[in-house]
């Protein structure tokens, strides 16, 4: 798992089992060379107050990108899974298709922030991305 929890590496059909990692969206340290979300913010910022170029976004992007890709697809899997089928209770089988709902909504909306920094909307794209942050905080409990 890298410093912001993405996860790279599977066990067989399952995902090792890790703890949820502390991020902390305010201050991590922004790493041009191997970017990631928990970091964005802090990029995002630092860009809009003149204190990076604007080629670090250019690499977040492109470094973010195929990673969202990558989530997506694993979102795709995981949710064409018949549920009914594993025999869980009907309320956790309620709960995945909530998680599946949510994750799919988080993919959507880290995909239009990259896009707005793409396109240079870089205020929209942090307003949404504290949204996403507080979101995710929220959820953590």
């Amino acid at each position: 798992m890298t410093q912001d929890g993405f996860v790279q590496a599977v066990d067989g059909e399952e995902l090792a089992a890790a703890e949820l990692p502390n991020v902390d969206f305010d201050n991590t340290p922004i790493d041009a060379a191997n970017p990631g979300f928990a970091s964005l913010l802090p990029a995002l910022q630092a860009f809009r107050q003149g204190k990076i170029e604007a080629k670090v976004l250019e690499d977040y992007v492109a470094g973010l990108s195929p990673r969202l890709e990558a989530a997506f697809a694993q979102w795709e899997t995981a949710s064409q899974q018949p549920l009914e089928e594993l025999g869980l209770p009907e309320e956790e089988v309620a709960h995945l298709r909530l998680a599946f709902s949510s994750t799919e909504g988080l993919l959507t909306e880290m995909d239009a922030v990259l896009n707005l920094i793409d396109e240079g909307s870089h205020e929209e794209a942090e307003r949404r991305l504290k949204v996403i942050h507080d979101d995710i905080r929220q959820a953590m409990g």
